[in-house]
């Protein structure tokens, strides 16, 4: 009976977060977001010069903040996986004008040696005083 407690004890920490692998700074090695404006499509490269930077939360497993002045998004862990609640947002400035992106789906997946993330994200970016354009992409971020 003892060891049969002390194995469930034991299972019980195996689903729990375990968000330290995914702390630190990564930049991107590849990827695209790709904005739909209208008719208009803008292909946006994702490059070294982009970061992304993972902390823990306080109400969620990690917070992000990247280079491009995005802070505070939340992401939940599980796994090799993150994925971000719906409907987060944040403003940045783009092409010179001030603009918010409002995630719909972002999700991270870890690789096995934990020295890479693959990113997803759909959402819309709002520029002022423009209407809302659709956005799609991600790409590979490597840890520096």
């Amino acid at each position: 009976m003892i060891l049969t407690a002390t194995a469930m004890i034991g299972l019980a920490g195996c689903g729990a977060s375990d968000s330290s692998k995914f702390i630190g700074t990564w930049a991107y090695s590849a990827g695209t977001i790709t904005l739909t404006c209208g008719t208009m499509v803008i292909p946006m490269a994702l490059t070294s010069a982009t970061t992304e930077t993972f902390s823990a939360g306080t109400s969620s497993d990690l917070t992000k903040v990247d280079s491009n002045g995005c802070a505070g998004l939340k992401f939940n862990v599980s796994g090799h996986a993150a994925t971000a609640p719906a409907g987060q947002s944040c403003t940045v400035t783009l092409m010179g004008a001030s603009a918010t992106i409002t995630e719909s789906s972002y999700a991270l997946a870890l690789s096995s040696d934990e020295q890479t993330i693959v990113t997803a994200i759909t959402g819309t970016v709002t520029v002022s005083g423009q209407p809302p354009c659709a956005a799609a992409g991600g790409g590979t971020l490597t840890r520096k």
